[in-house]
């Protein structure tokens, strides 16, 4: 065997930048970072499906504090754009500070339930 066959068969191929696009597609990804005292950090990928916050446990994001209703508020996808709505509160859902009843979401929102932070954000993703 000579030396050049002991090595692994490995090989550089030229391509530029667009042949190695060629059949990927870009997608906008939205995401929550949720972030909440005491607890560590979470992000959430968001899908097509309504994503419920509150205090108890059978909501997809768990805010286990006394100033957070049962169900306090959803994110939810209605065309293009990503919302989140207050769903009947005690104590009310804040978007950039202001108190929302629905409102739709543009990156870098910051969602306050209690004292829970969510930030919005969106990127591109590329996908065959």
């Amino acid at each position: 065997m000579n030396e050049d066959q002991s090595q692994s068969d490995s090989r550089t191929i030229a391509m530029s930048r667009t042949e190695v696009l060629t059949g990927m597609s870009r997608r906008r990804v939205s995401y929550l970072e949720v972030n909440s005292p005491e607890r560590p950090r979470l992000n959430f990928k968001l899908a097509d499906t309504k994503v419920v916050m509150g205090r108890t446990a059978d909501n997809q994001i768990s805010l286990p504090y006394t100033n957070v209703s049962r169900h306090h508020a959803c994110v939810f996808v209605s065309g293009e754009d990503y919302y989140v709505e207050d769903m009947g509160s005690t104590n009310g859902t804040y978007v950039n500070g202001v108190k929302v009843a629905k409102c739709v979401l543009r990156p870098n929102d910051l969602i306050q339930i209690g004292e829970t932070k969510v930030y919005y954000s969106e990127r591109e993703e590329l996908c065959l």
